[in-house]
């Protein structure tokens, strides 16, 4: 059997990435179906294994492309100033990723919210790119005096998330009313803040 050359491989997983997006935002994690995926990529059954162990690793590598975009946008732009400034950047380069892929998104948010163990892994691991970026902030918002110093900073990066997914969810369940897209960043942050800021 021939080997495929590198250049080759790396087509061949953008496709099964391309197509398993569609299949999640189509179907979910659970109705989503590993041989179509592959068949849709055009590639044989079962040949999305050569790529990734499992249907909860390609769900996390397809957020994790994601979560490391919004990294890369927000350190493009090397934001100034406090933290408010800088985590309404992180939460605006988000918003501009999600509304280009709002069917996935929207899965993600469900199995965060379903406590679904055979994806929660995964989640975690997509996400990390993003958390890291957030833990750094807040973890120099802490030495700086601008947010609360009793309260643990792996705690603090949970809730900022959490305040994320809510107002994420809000807009999709208000079909856009409150609140809009352009609203979250701001919304979000001051959400997040007013309850946090330092005392």
């Amino acid at each position: 059997m021939p080997r495929i050359s590198r250049q080759e491989r790396q087509r061949v997983r953008a496709r099964l990435l391309d197509s398993a997006a569609r299949h999640f935002a189509e179907h979910g994690f659970s109705g989503a179906n590993i041989n179509r995926i592959s068949l849709d990529a055009g590639c044989a059954k079962g040949t999305i294994y050569n790529y990734f162990p499992s249907k909860e690793a390609l769900f996390g590598e397809i957020l994790g492309g994601g979560s490391g975009e919004t990294v890369r946008r927000y350190r493009a732009q090397a934001p100034e100033g406090g933290i408010r400034e800088q985590l309404r950047v992180v939460v605006r380069e988000d918003v501009a990723l999600t509304r280009k892929s709002e069917p996935f998104v929207k899965v993600i948010i469900r199995e965060i919210l379903s406590g679904n163990p055979a994806t929660r892994a995964a989640i975690e691991a997509g996400l990390r790119p993003l958390m890291v970026l957030v833990t750094e902030l807040l973890g120099a918002a802490q030495q700086r005096g601008e947010v609360r110093a009793d309260v643990p900073l792996p705690r603090l990066v949970t809730l900022f998330a959490m305040q994320m997914t809510m107002h994420y969810a809000e807009h999709w369940r208000s079909d856009g009313g409150w609140p809009s897209w352009d609203e979250v960043p701001p919304a979000v942050v001051d959400a997040f803040l007013d309850g946090m800021k330092a005392r």
